[in-house]
Formats: C-alpha cells, structure tokens, sequence
C-alpha cells in the first residue's frame, strides 16, 4: 500500500502480541514496514554468463496492479494493471489456478507463461498475489528443439548402422546358398564333378 507518511509504496507486516497471564488477550501488536522497491528487487532473476536469456519475474496485487518487475519494466510498477491489459495467465491466477500457457504479451511477443498464486501459510491466507514468470518461446523451448535434433540424428546413425549389418549378415548368409543353388543346377543338368568347398561355422 501506498504509505502516508513516506509517500512510498511499501509491505507491511503486523503481528499481534498475546498476552502469556490471559489466554486470547492481545496486548499490542508489532509492525513492521518494508519498501516495496527493495524488497521486490530481491525477487528478480539475475542475469549470468551461463543463462543470459533469463525469465521475466512479474508480482502482482490479487487486483492486477504490478508489484515488482525487471529492470526494464520499473516505470510500470504500482502503476500498471496486467489484468486489465487482458492476459489470460493472469487472469487464470487471480481465479487461484497455476499452470502455464503459451500467449502475447502486451508487446505482442509470443512467449511461455508460468503463473501461480499466493496461497499462505497455517492461520495466515496469504496476499492474494499473483507470480507470472514469462520468457520468450524460442528461447524456453530451444533445449527441447536441440533434443529433437540430437534424437533424430542419433535414430538416422542407428538406422543407418543397423542397415550396414543386416547387409552384411545378408551376404553371408546368402552366399553359400547361391553356391549350392548353382552346384544344383549343375547337378541336375549332369555334371557330378564341382563340390561345394563351403564349411558352416
């Protein structure tokens, strides 16, 4: 919420204190305020040398207003509405459902949607909050595209191998049998002189 003595946006967090003489007695309760920039710019994925293509982390309110967001999209938060903006992960989330879809982004950028929603913690029922982690198609599914690659140039050597042999184990097993066929032929036609010198191992 927006905060009205330091006009930021800020989480605040309020712990009742129990009273340990009284059972159910509250006798105060802890507060505890926190910037909401920084807090959320922990949340964010950094970029490595290893992953330069990082996912985009976005927090929503249960309303659709933009908690936290990567560098790139900082003007935007705690001012942009992603419900309103019409995406249907977010949407999907708000209504307390997870999973993952592929859609356009508001910059009409087809990428791979993983949504999720706040759902607490014991007696606490949570925020309500709302986590999209978006990353470009292309760049989600390229691990998937090299293991079709890999799969089908490993199935082609394979079949390719297995030709080979077949040929090979063809042969020998075809040869001496047309050496017989041809000794019979000569047979039948009366020439008893030619053997099959032919020994199966």
């Amino acid at each position: 919420h927006l905060d009205g003595v330091s006009k930021a946006w800020v989480v605040t967090f309020a712990f009742p204190i129990q009273a340990t003489f009284e059972e159910g007695k509250v006798i105060g309760v802890l507060v505890a305020r926190w910037k909401a920039d920084e807090l959320f710019s922990m949340t964010q994925l950094r970029k490595t040398d290893e992953e330069p293509y990082q996912a985009r982390l976005l927090l929503l309110r249960n309303d659709g207003l933009l908690l936290a967001a990567p560098e790139g999209a900082k003007d935007d938060v705690f001012k942009r509405n992603v419900l309103a903006a019409g995406l249907r992960s977010a949407w999907l989330a708000s209504q307390k459902k997870a999973g993952y879809l592929i859609e356009r982004t508001e910059d009409h950028a087809l990428s791979l949607i993983g949504y999720d929603y706040s759902k607490g913690y014991r007696d606490f029922p949570g925020f309500g909050w709302v986590a999209l982690v978006v990353q470009d198609v292309r760049t989600a599914l390229t691990p998937i595209a090299r293991l079709k690659i890999m799969i089908v140039g490993v199935g082609a050597a394979v079949a390719f191998c297995v030709m080979i042999l077949s040929l090979l184990v063809t042969q020998r097993m075809t040869t001496p049998i047309l050496k017989i066929a041809q000794i019979a032929h000569k047979v039948a036609k009366g020439n008893l002189d030619d053997r099959v010198d032919h020994v199966s191992g």
